[in-house]
Formats: structure tokens, sequence, C-alpha cells
């Protein structure tokens, strides 16, 4: 009967407010976990979207380029072309401070343009661009970045005659 009066009193006992405020505090990090793990999923999905837009953008400049290109030879560990539309001197695919770079060259000296513009990476940087030239076409590989977010990307360019 000591127990009885205790019970009868208004409120809770604070072996139940202790078990109340575990239960919370387990609910509380499990919300907390899921909702750190529905952002990061999320920001994964926006990188991944915007990563497959950039690369089919230079994919096409890339094609665009080579396509009808003329294979010159190879100069620094890259494959040189001509293209008349876009010059009629040697002219090599590169990257350059994060993005792609047409690199001709006039003799001794080099001039660089830019067929996309910044804005159309869409924060994400270029490295790593490579084209060797194989029977089939240029192979060209490039990795595209953004933080901790990177993928490599690889396409083959045929000639236009040959597709």
């Amino acid at each position: 009967m000591i127990f009885s009066g205790r019970r009868s009193k208004s409120g809770f006992t604070v072996s139940e407010l202790l078990v109340a405020a575990v239960i919370l505090s387990l609910i509380t990090a499990v919300i907390a976990a899921v909702s750190a793990s529905a952002a990061r999923s999320a920001e994964m999905n926006s990188l991944e979207s915007r990563f497959l837009l950039v690369s089919d953008t230079v994919n096409t400049a890339v094609r665009d380029i080579l396509s009808d290109s003329e294979y010159a030879g190879d100069r620094d560990g890259g494959a040189v072309f001509i293209n008349e539309r876009y010059s009629p001197s040697e002219a090599r695919l590169e990257d350059d401070g994060g993005v792609m770079v047409l690199r001709v060259f006039s003799g001794e000296e080099s001039e660089v343009f830019t067929p996309l513009t910044k804005e159309s990476y869409g924060g994400f940087s270029l490295g790593e661009f490579k084209t060797e030239h194989t029977a089939d076409g240029y192979l060209c590989s490039y990795v595209l970045t953004n933080g901790s977010f990177s993928e490599r990307v690889s396409l083959l360019v045929k000639p236009l005659g040959e597709m």
C-alpha cells in the first residue's frame, strides 16, 4: 500500500520520464539520420542529372568538331586533325582551366578557342581530355567533376562518311 499513494498523484514518475526521454531521443536520431540520407540522395540525383546534361553537351560539341575532321597525326600525346570549318591548320581538342578547348597550331604559335561557354558546364569542371585516333575514328575521353562527384566519359566519333 505504500506505492498506491504515489500512484494516485497526478503526473509521471522519474522512471516514466526517463523512458519517455529515451524514446523521444531515439525517434529524433532516426528522423535526423533519414533526413540527412534523403538530402544526400537528392543532391546526388541532381548532380547525376546535371552530369548527363553537361556530358551530352560536351559530346555534341566533340562530335561536331571531329566528325568531319581529317586525321593529321599525333602531337604531344594527342590526335591532331584538320577541320576546314574551324581552321585550315592542324588542331587538337584538350582541356584547359576546366573546359574543353580547341588548340589551333599555326607554325610555331598556337591559338586557343573555347567551343563551349563556361556556363555550358553547369558548375562542372572538365579535365583529363584525351583524343586518340583509331581505325574506327576518334576515341575521346574526359572527366567531369563537381565537388566530390566525378565521372569519366568515353565516346567514339566516327567520320561522317562511315556512319
